[in-house]
């Protein structure tokens, strides 16, 4: 799930600004701001966190950051500042294997102007000969503090499937809207909290599904969008998808709606989208995750040839392509914290609150929110 900039009254104006700020000086204005407003009303230790936070995400300076700050506004001179930064400044490593799709990213930012996707292509050729760091124990234990090892402990208590040797058959466009339809339909009968919401499909040829507020985004209503490619159109993929999605992030927003909080962090991965996989976990039972789900977290730490051969490994696993196998390890290289925050969020809300229900998030009533929920 991803979402760009629309100002947001209370909190920070961004689903990925994590992701994005190191490169955009306008953006690290923003959230540093919404930090004060923060501190302002009386919530200091908060604050502290979301400082630190800042820090580590404004130090890792991947290919990967600078690609989504330069495709979120797809403003030329900001473009042009922004490769000039990465020029001069260098950037941080890349893993070699992700080399293919950077390439493909920058020849798809066809609205640069030739010489900025020229300067483009020399920063990712900097950063793939740049030895990578792997910055997720880091981010992960100002996140979790105290909580990490417990957390980490609780795989233990989540049921397990084995994985299938072979992926289940592709769905046709036509079942596959059918398939979306209907178990829509049952999330809506067993899950009573739930908004209307526009229900459409594409042709992206990464990712499931996205699931769109009218907090984050300027459509009158929310939004949710499937993604059709071969990934995804798997009846049990789907349905994992449209868990997460509906029963995850379309009852997550609508807690939130209710829950008269004073600050909200658009962008707090573990809070948002661990509550996602919590209920996809539970609410698909195909899903339930196997071996390779809580094989990240054995990352937390590991050096880059491990991290490049496991990751894909861990992909192929779950029945994914080679492509999305390697989309895999872009996203846990460049981009430190996002997948792992889906498991480790999920597996502190199971340890805490076991099966998720429509009042699980009433424990936040009235607090700020942000992931320094797991840690305060």
């Amino acid at each position: 799930m991803s979402v760009s900039v629309k100002p947001v009254q209370g909190g920070l104006s961004v689903w990925d600004w994590r992701t994005r700020v190191p490169f955009d000086r306008q953006l690290q204005q923003v959230v540093a701001e919404s930090i004060r407003e923060l501190e302002r009303d009386g919530f200091a230790r908060h604050g502290s966190f979301m400082r630190d936070l800042l820090a580590i995400a404004g130090s890792h300076r991947s290919v990967g950051n600078l690609l989504d700050a330069l495709e979120a506004d797809r403003d030329v001179d900001a473009a042009r500042v922004a490769v000039a930064d990465a020029l001069d400044g260098g950037t941080t490593g890349s893993i070699p294997a992700i080399e293919p799709l950077l390439r493909d990213r920058v020849a798809d930012a066809k609205w640069l102007p030739p010489a900025v996707q020229i300067d483009l292509s020399l920063v990712v050729d900097r950063a793939i000969r740049t030895p990578w760091r792997n910055a997720h124990g880091d981010l992960m234990r100002l996140v979790f503090g105290d909580q990490l090892s417990g957390t980490v402990a609780a795989t233990k208590m989540m049921p397990r499937v084995q994985s299938s040797p072979d992926p289940p058959a592709r769905l046709s466009r036509r079942d596959f809207e059918g398939v979306v339809q209907r178990e829509i339909a049952a999330l809506r009968e067993s899950w009573s909290v739930l908004p209307e919401f526009a229900v459409s499909t594409d042709d992206a040829p990464d990712g499931f599904g996205e699931y769109w507020p009218t907090e984050l985004s300027a459509d009158a209503t929310d939004r949710l969008v499937m993604h059709y490619n071969p990934d995804s159109a798997r009846a049990d993929t789907l349905r994992a998808t449209l868990a997460h999605e509906v029963a995850g992030h379309a009852a997550f927003y609508t807690a939130v709606r209710n829950l008269g909080a004073p600050w909200f962090d658009h962008g707090a991965f573990a809070l948002v989208e661990g509550w996602a996989t919590w209920a996809e976990w539970h609410l698909a039972p195909i899903a339930a995750p196997g071996p390779e789900t809580f094989g990240l977290i054995g990352l937390l730490d590991a050096e880059c040839d491990e991290v490049s051969r496991r990751v894909p490994q861990l992909a192929r696993a779950r029945g994914y392509s080679d492509r999305a196998a390697l989309y895999s390890l872009m996203l846990f290289s460049e981009h430190p914290g996002l997948q792992l925050s889906y498991v480790l969020g999920g597996l502190w809300l199971t340890r805490e609150l076991g099966a998720p229900k429509a009042e699980s998030l009433e424990f936040l009533r009235g607090r700020p929110l942000g992931d320094f929920v797991f840690s305060m």
